[in-house]
């Protein structure tokens, strides 16, 4: 029998991380997996097989992946709200970059590789779609400490960078995805503007987490030829307002009310257009995961409070 692949998953608790859980612990003929969580630990502990671990806790971090011993560390524990980037710098360069290098440091002393996972707003969104080894150039604070993350993953090169965009799922709240948020938006009023300007690829999270079980599955069969940056997105193209026309229809909202921003937001700068391309991702481990964004949304504004 083939030993299991052991995984170990950082920010466990959060939207994309629940989904990583869900997806390798329903394929435990082949993985051991076990999860990173500290603020919503208490929630998810009788669901999930999870450690309590605040992540800036070297001392605990460094005990856990020495008794654990995993092959791979998925890190998706970050901070991915540009604007409060902008305004929490030190604590935001801890999280997404200074816990990624010491993270990246465990997994090589015990013969571990990373999975980390990246943004599209690591491009300024002039010349899309992106290939791979495209011309990095943040315009945000969040998309400087995620290149920065790529670039202390990268030095050890049996790793694997992911790329995402904008991430939606099986939400606690409305509030806890930038997709959701635009929900609540429009439940509290629908009179309300809404950005029409930034082109966005909305990317369900089970979908990436398939994908990174993929990845990590070719991996296995075909060793460290598979490293270094992969891309990954549902290629449906909808700016917010788009995305809010589409809930409104859902929640039973008259649309009509909602006003289309068609100027460029305020806050933190955004890439009017990151979209990602994913051929080389596809060209490697075949038909990628897609989800339509109807679909999928409609099955979560109505399992949502």
């Amino acid at each position: 029998m083939t030993d299991k692949i052991r995984v170990l998953v950082t920010g466990s608790s959060g939207l994309l991380g629940r989904a990583f859980m869900r997806t390798f612990a329903g394929c435990a003929d082949k993985f051991n997996v076990l999860g990173l969580a500290f603020s919503r630990y208490e929630k998810y502990k009788n669901q999930f097989p999870l450690e309590h671990v605040d992540i800036n806790d070297r001392v605990q971090l460094t005990d856990i992946v020495n008794r654990f011993k995993p092959d791979v560390i998925i890190h998706s524990a970050a901070e991915r709200r540009p604007d409060i980037c902008e305004n929490d710098k030190d604590r935001v360069i801890q999280l997404n970059v200074k816990s990624t290098e010491f993270i990246n440091e465990l997994a090589m002393n015990v013969g571990a590789y990373l999975v980390l996972i990246s943004s599209d707003y690591v491009f300024d969104g002039e010349n899309a779609p992106y290939k791979t080894d495209a011309q990095t150039n943040p315009l945000s604070f969040y998309g400087e400490t995620k290149r920065a993350s790529e670039v202390v993953c990268l030095k050890n090169p049996r790793n694997i960078i992911l790329r995402v965009p904008v991430l939606y799922g099986q939400v606690e709240t409305l509030s806890e995805s930038a997709v959701t948020v635009v929900a609540e938006q429009i439940k509290k009023n629908a009179n309300v503007e809404i950005d029409n300007w930034q082109l966005r690829y909305p990317t369900l999270v089970d979908d990436v987490a398939k994908c990174t079980l993929m990845l990590i599955c070719k991996k296995k069969e075909n060793g460290d030829s598979i490293s270094g940056i992969y891309h990954f997105t549902d290629n449906q193209k909808l700016t917010k307002y788009e995305m809010a026309v589409v809930m409104a229809k859902v929640l039973g909202i008259d649309a009509s009310q909602i006003k289309p921003g068609n100027s460029k937001p305020s806050g933190a700068p955004r890439p009017y257009n990151a979209q990602l391309d994913t051929t080389a991702t596809s060209q490697l481990i075949g038909v990628l995961p897609s989800t339509n964004f109807e679909t999928a949304i409609t099955s979560i504004l109505n399992n949502t409070p």
